[in-house]
């Protein structure tokens, strides 16, 4: 389709991606967290034999969700296997090397993208951080008490949020420019991360669980705000922005550091940090400059 609707196209794409994130914790947390968990100071008074059980018992549980997930990422590879997919070797493209070489000597053409591959590793990992660390946060006894069980369903509630927000997105994307909506929605973000910090009970927990309704619409616009302009170039840029995933691997593991110093609560100051960040990408770091270079001129975006 036509650019201009990239992101809305993009945004209604991945709203079913956000199905199967809604979905995922319900389902693990009947199958996976039927059984209540005990704290590892009451197992230290159990016999050898209850805590052999025990374990044996959470085991046994976790092996069957993993083995119907198997079936059905060989069903999904069977299925792709099976399609008629467009032939990308028949796209026009430059060579990748081509590229690097203009990054590196005229990257001011190139700045909506280079901030838009840190935007998106920051925006991934702030998503994952939050969705990762809520069922130990809300079970906490200032925030919510929740049984880790019941947890999983706020879980849930924050990737439908995601999903809800992705399906008007992909409308208003038709009316509002990408980039405002993005550092708008980063700005909200941002100030419910800063609710959960300085509030608890339920204002900390619903304030962290609305986060994923202002996530919804961040992956794609970043994506298309990054790739704007870039003609012959656009493949090889989606790969770089598509390499920034690996934010949701490296930032969970920062707060995760951070939780075990300072807290989980205090922790989620780091996914702040993420999303000032998008706020700065949003309204100013998006903006595509005229190139300097004869060679690959990028059109200027309004």
């Amino acid at each position: 389709g036509p650019p201009r609707g990239a992101s809305s196209r993009l945004n209604l794409a991945q709203a079913l991606n956000s199905l199967g994130t809604t979905l995922g914790p319900i389902i693990g947390g009947v199958l996976i967290l039927s059984i209540p968990v005990v704290a590892l100071a009451t197992r230290k008074h159990w016999t050898a034999a209850l805590n052999q059980a025990y374990t044996l018992r959470q085991t046994t549980l976790v092996q069957g969700p993993y083995i119907g997930l198997a079936v059905l990422l060989l069903a999904l590879a069977l299925a792709a296997y099976c399609m008629r997919l467009p032939d990308w070797r028949r796209t026009v493209m430059r060579p990748a090397q081509g590229l690097w070489h203009e990054l590196t000597h005229d990257p001011r053409t190139y700045r909506h993208l280079l901030f838009g591959v840190l935007a998106i590793f920051v925006y991934v990992g702030a998503e994952v951080s939050i969705g990762s660390f809520m069922i130990s946060y809300i079970s906490m006894p200032r925030f919510g008490d929740i049984p880790v069980n019941r947890a999983a369903t706020f879980v849930s509630l924050y990737w439908m949020g995601a999903m809800v927000g992705r399906f008007i997105g992909s409308g208003v994307l038709r009316k509002i420019d990408a980039s405002r909506l993005l550092g708008c929605s980063a700005v909200v973000a941002a100030a419910l991360v800063t609710t959960t910090l300085l509030s608890h009970g339920m204002i900390a927990l619903w304030s962290v669980v609305v986060v994923g309704l202002f996530n919804s619409i961040m992956f794609p616009n970043i994506f298309t705000l990054g790739i704007a302009g870039l003609g012959s170039r656009t493949g090889q840029a989606s790969s770089l922005l598509v390499m920034a995933i690996v934010g949701g691997a490296v930032i969970p593991l920062l707060q995760g550091f951070l939780a075990d110093r300072i807290g989980v609560h205090r922790a989620y100051i780091l996914p702040l940090l993420c999303y000032l960040y998008i706020i700065f990408y949003g309204f100013w770091g998006s903006r595509i400059v005229e190139s300097r270079t004869a060679s690959h001129p990028v059109a200027c975006r309004a």
